[in-house]
């Protein structure tokens, strides 16, 4: 016969597993929906060359997933660079788009001004980030930024 106390007895082992569980499910799915996983696939960051100009903690969104306060954006003088924290994306590896795979266009989030990036030629992939962070962006990328189209 087996003891019904004997799952209590594996529960200390069993919480954490879960948890490791869930968390990786769970970052998985944001990685799927986001689009992610395409786009690390066509643009990896090697981790060459050094930023020009560094943005932690901004909040956008990729693909159908927005990431609050919890994107690194970055300009390198080859293109822009996109991570977001293990802890968020396990899976999700670092990206580096070059400038000439970047189309921006004007957008609106209920009253705030935003620009969405189509990620590829064809696009492969999006990033919605405020205007105010796209200005920091292009003026420290200087002419290779691509111009906002309205």
């Amino acid at each position: 016969m087996s003891d019904p106390t004997a799952i209590l007895r594996f529960l200390p082992f069993l919480i954490p597993l879960a948890f490791v569980g869930l968390w990786l499910l769970i970052t998985t799915l944001l990685g799927l929906l986001s689009g992610w996983f395409n786009l690390q696939q066509w643009y990896p960051d090697e981790g060459t060359d050094e930023p020009v100009l560094k943005l932690r903690g901004q909040s956008g969104q990729v693909g159908a997933i927005n990431f609050n306060n919890a994107l690194t954006l970055a300009v390198y003088r080859t293109g822009l660079g996109i991570r977001v924290p293990r802890i968020f994306a396990f899976f999700s590896k670092p990206l580096l788009i070059p400038w000439t795979e970047i189309e921006a266009s004007a957008t609106k989030s209920l009253w705030v001004r935003m620009v969405r990036l189509d990620l590829g030629k064809p696009a492969n992939g999006k990033l919605v980030v405020r205007e105010k962070v796209w200005a920091r962006l292009a003026e420290a990328a200087g002419p290779a930024a691509p111009a906002v189209n309205p």
